[in-house]
C-alpha cells in the first residue's frame, strides 16, 4: 500500500469521504485502478505484494529481484507459490505427453 501511495499520491482503496464500512467492503473485493504514470512493472510488483493469500505474496528476496527494483530488464520472478504451480503444471504436461507417446507407439504396432 505504501508503494502505491508513494507512486500515485493516494491510497488505492480509500477515497475522500469514504467511511470505515466502505473500506472494509473494498478490502473484500478490491477494484484497483492505476494512474497512467504507474508503470506496468510497478503494477506487477504491487500486485505481487497485495495478493490475498500471504503464501502467494512475494518474499523480500523475490521483491528485490523484480525488474522494477533492479532496473534491469529481465523476466519477472514468480512468487514461491507461483513457481510451485508452474512446476506442477510442467510435470503434469510431461506426464500426459509421455502417455500420449506411449499410446501412439502401442497403436502403431497393432
Amino acid at each position: 500500500i505504501i508503494m502505491y501511495v508513494i507512486i500515485a499520491g493516494k491510497h488505492p482503496l480509500i477515497g475522500k469521504g469514504d467511511l470505515k464500512a466502505t473500506y472494509s467492503k473494498m478490502l473484500k473485493d478490491p477494484k484497483l485502478l492505476f494512474p497512467s504514470h504507474f508503470s506496468p512493472l510497478a503494477q506487477s510488483l504491487f500486485l505481487q505484494f497485495v495478493k490475498v493469500n500471504p503464501l502467494d505474496r512475494y518474499t523480500a528476496k523475490e521483491a528485490l529481484s523484480h525488474p522494477w527494483i533492479t532496473r534491469f530488464p529481465g523476466p519477472i520472478p514468480l512468487s514461491y507459490a507461483d513457481s510451485l504451480n508452474y512446476e506442477h503444471a510442467k510435470e503434469k504436461f510431461y506426464t500426459i505427453t509421455k502417455g500420449l507417446l506411449f499410446l501412439s507407439m502401442c497403436t502403431k504396432k497393432i
